[in-house]
């Protein structure tokens, strides 16, 4: 499992009853900035090795393999607002030419409604 808190990530295996240091990693993410701290993260149902983490001022998407850098940040713009993660959304483009898969993160901004990531 993937277990937030504000100022980390932790990846813990629940597998074994006994709890010991090795089965507690923790991510090596981008150090936030001061003031900045992580509000709510999602692991992608679609793409399970992909997580999507919000801070008081980014939407970052992550894959668990490699931490250090997202994949992608958005900046939400809603600094004073806790910024609740709602879900990842599949979604098929069509055009005459090709057709491919995209996702979204959609959030809930309390003062602008939904917003909507694409990627």
């Amino acid at each position: 499992a993937i277990v937030l808190s504000s100022g980390a990530v932790l990846h813990v295996d629940f597998r074994q009853r006994r709890r010991r240091q090795e089965q507690i990693h923790r991510f090596l993410l981008p150090s936030l900035r001061e003031q900045e701290s992580y509000s709510s993260l999602r692991v992608n149902p679609y793409k399970r090795v992909e997580f999507a983490l919000t801070s008081t001022r980014h939407v970052s998407l992550y894959d668990q393999r490699y931490t250090r850098r997202p994949l992608l940040r958005w900046q939400h713009y809603c600094e004073d607002e806790y910024m609740p993660l709602m879900a990842f959304h599949r979604y098929r483009v069509t055009t005459a030419q090709l057709s491919s898969e995209a996702c979204m993160i959609l959030l809930d901004a309390p003062s602008k409604g939904i917003l909507a990531f694409r990627y």
